[in-house]
């Protein structure tokens, strides 16, 4: 053989050595890394979740505070005689007092 030929092989035989390493330390890591990887990605799904899901009901909970907030400050504008309120676009109107349903001066005949 000649010397090219003697240096190629050995150049293959290193190519293989690492071939071989590379495929155990795939082996290794589809065997224990991936079963670690997949328990701590199932905790960590289950605390996203429940994350969420107090998120949502935070969210909740303002959306209906604010909205109770609103209909309260309606009904002691209602109460309080002011019979101007701003409707949804931003529009101010006077109340009906005969519509009012907290008007107790009104008069059932």
């Amino acid at each position: 053989m000649t010397r090219l030929e003697n240096d190629l092989r050995a150049e293959y035989e290193k190519l293989v050595a690492h071939v071989d390493k590379m495929k155990e330390t795939i082996t290794q890591m589809n065997t224990t890394d991936v079963v670690l990887l997949i328990d701590k990605l199932r905790s960590l799904e289950k605390k996203v979740g429940l994350v969420y899901t107090l998120f949502r009901a935070s969210v909740y909970s303002l959306v209906t505070a604010a909205a109770q907030q609103q209909q309260e400050e309606e009904e002691a504008d209602f109460r309080g005689g002011n019979n101007e309120f701003d409707d949804r676009d931003g529009n101010t109107k006077v109340r009906n007092e005969e519509n009012n349903p907290f008007n107790t001066n009104r008069h059932a005949f």
